[in-house]
């Protein structure tokens, strides 16, 4: 946040507007720095949502959101009432008041929150929510479950009762256009249910596209081969702008620094008030000083180890160049460091479990790319193996944690991507929660036969850590049969239960 902004604009302190009034600041709820503040306020007496737009472009941006939330008023559709379009008393900031729905709740809170029939009721309301924009001839450009408030909602037998549901993001609303509408609209519907629940998607497209049909008066119909390639093709690109672009830049999530002989990257929320990026000599200490049989591995390609920053611990990975001809082999491509570096946050932005990952550097001379480190969370946690190896182990956590790991996989399996080596010590087992680890190898496919090819090895490779007459494989073989909607990949796989 820039210095401007925490002092004019810190919590508690007014604002004073042009027409005399005041704002108090209150609850921040999104901050652009030197751009953008969205927060909770009092004027009048009143509590209202307020935007406050900054820089050049601060009245193009404010006109531009107010129109949008004109456009969804004029068209009966709910949002917030837009109560004031002032500007600061000094003119330097223009600013939108809205009425605060203090009782609502963010759409994508709600689906965090809930089981998976309320994730099915609040994506049906969200279909609806779109379906109705389009038919009224408008389409959300920023298609975002944040971007909706649920007010009212109560949820019965699988149904979200008396809810409304409102679109707040006024600059995202644009008129849907006469040529092209149908492959617009489609398109955005396949945007919104892109970032969605995958296993609510997977089992209720049907359903969903039939209500969008009703909510549009279009007739029955079935869900197109084209719809499901779009919402994989909005998924995949999602993806890729977040895991293989803005992580490896300064971002909101991330922070960069490049020199000529050095990449950094650093996570802004480590478990560790980490300020800086340990230099490759710091780390080659710390590596150097834990003993051979203290640490994780000692290989020709990588040397992993535990140590403690901030007295919490941490996973140090040395991705080594053996000798000269590995070192120009590597010197063009992507470290493995990055990769798995990406595919930390990829994993982390679909919800499926892997420990956090806090620092990428990479040594470069120039272009040239030399040895690289990653720092990540260390979790204290034994590998599946281990885990079922436990003579305490209830039969409880025994069957919770064989379907979560079946559960895993058939994510991975929706998201068409493959780890590629799948065995037993490259999974921790926290609690019945599996976590993925020593993701370098790891692929989001494009293609679906290379990727059922690709599964169907992750599948083989996992069962081999156990033989097939022993219990976790049967209970292992059993929870995949009940989770996996299609057995072509278990037979695939081999898997078969006795």
């Amino acid at each position: 946040m820039s210095m401007a902004m925490n002092v004019t604009l810190a919590i508690n302190t007014e604002l004073m507007l042009a027409d005399g009034s005041s704002l108090r600041i209150g609850q921040h709820l999104r901050v652009l720095p030197g751009r953008r503040l969205v927060c909770f306020g009092e004027w009048q007496g009143k509590q209202v949502l307020a935007k406050v737009f900054m820089g050049k472009r601060a009245a193009h941006y404010a006109e531009r959101d107010a129109n949008g939330v004109k456009r969804l008023l004029e068209a009966h559709l709910a949002t917030p009432p837009l109560l004031a379009q002032t500007s600061s008393q000094a003119g330097d900031m223009q600013v939108l008041l809205y009425e605060a729905l203090t009782g609502a709740e963010n759409a994508e809170q709600a689906l965090q929150a809930a089981d998976a029939s309320g994730r099915s009721a609040i994506t049906r309301q969200l279909v609806e929510a779109v379906a109705a924009q389009h038919e009224a001839g408008l389409v959300q450009t920023d298609m975002y479950p944040k971007n909706f408030l649920i007010e009212n909602g109560t949820l019965k037998h699988g149904t979200l009762e008396n809810a409304t549901v409102h679109a707040i993001d006024g600059d995202g609303i644009r008129p849907l256009g006469r040529f092209f509408s149908s492959w617009r609209a489609w398109h955005n519907l396949a945007v919104l249910l892109a970032k969605l629940d995958l296993e609510v998607l997977d089992r209720d497209l049907p359903a969903l596209v039939q209500r969008y049909r009703e909510v549009r008066q279009l007739g029955a119909g079935s869900v197109s081969p084209l719809l499901r390639r779009l919402i994989d093709a909005c998924r995949w690109y999602a993806s890729y702008q977040y895991a293989d672009k803005k992580v490896l830049r300064t971002c909101s999530d991330v922070i960069v620094h490049k020199t000529s002989s050095l990449f950094t990257a650093l996570n802004r929320q480590p478990p560790m008030s980490l300020l800086a990026v340990p230099s490759p000599a710091e780390l080659d200490g710390w590596i150097s000083q834990v003993a051979s049989a203290e640490a994780l591995k000692r290989g020709n390609t990588s040397t992993v180890v535990r140590h403690d920053l901030d007295n919490v611990p941490v996973v140090i990975k040395r991705y080594n160049i053996k000798n000269f001809w590995h070192g120009i082999g590597r010197a063009w491509r992507q470290s493995r460091a990055a990769v798995s570096w990406r595919n930390g946050f990829r994993l982390q932005r679909y919800g499926i479990g892997t420990p956090k990952p806090l620092a990428l550097l990479e040594e470069r001379w120039g272009p040239f790319r030399r040895r690289a480190y990653l720092l990540a969370e260390y979790l204290d946690a034994p590998d599946v193996s281990g885990y079922f190896e436990q003579p305490n182990l209830s039969d409880e956590d025994y069957l919770q944690a064989c379907r979560h790991i079946a559960r895993m996989f058939y994510q991975l399996k929706l998201l068409k991507i493959s780890h590629g080596d799948c065995k037993a010590s490259n999974i921790k087992m926290v609690n019945t929660t599996p976590y993925l680890i020593d993701l370098d190898s790891m692929q989001e496919h494009v293609s679906c036969y290379r990727f059922a090819r690709y599964h169907a090895r992750d599948l083989r490779r996992f069962m081999r850590n156990w033989p097939p007459q022993s219990r976790v494989y049967r209970m292992l073989a059993h929870a995949f049969a009940d989770i996996y909607r299609d057995a072509a990949f278990l037979k695939k796989a081999g898997i078969s239960i006795n």
